[in-house]
């Protein structure tokens, strides 16, 4: 499974890795703003199988990303996690709307994490991982 993270604080992406340091089938691409995130999932030589994307980022929100996600063709179906600290309901309302597949209000525990990867690894599993 390949993961891109996206958090623009480094002890939330450090807390991700930790949660999954024994997991050598996973394969993780980590940046701290969502212009990196997009470079990453937009590049045609790279494919990911789900993004951990922290909704307030600086230069391009994990709102702003997630549209852009479903707005492209070859990243419409991918798995999008997003982290937050941010629970009021016009920004839960527009990220449903872009089809987020699950939230993780912060702070969320490392058993949070791991329940909701692996949900989703049982998805893909479930109907075939993305190629």
């Amino acid at each position: 499974m390949r993961i891109l993270v996206a958090d623009d604080n480094e002890d939330a992406r450090q807390m991700v890795l930790q949660c999954f340091a024994n997991a050598p089938d996973r394969q993780w691409v980590v940046v701290n703003n969502g212009a990196d995130a997009w470079w990453h999932l937009s590049s045609p030589d790279e494919r990911f199988d789900l993004a951990i994307l922290d909704l307030s980022m600086p230069v391009v929100d994990g709102l702003q990303l997630l549209a852009r996600i479903r707005a492209d063709a070859r990243l419409s179906d991918l798995k999008v996690i997003f982290t937050t600290a941010a629970n009021d309901r016009p920004t839960l309302v527009k990220a449903a709307g872009l089809r987020v597949t699950g939230y993780l209000a912060k702070p969320y525990s490392r058993v949070a994490l791991q329940q909701k990867v692996h949900e989703i690894e049982g998805r893909l599993a479930g109907r075939g991982a993305r190629s």
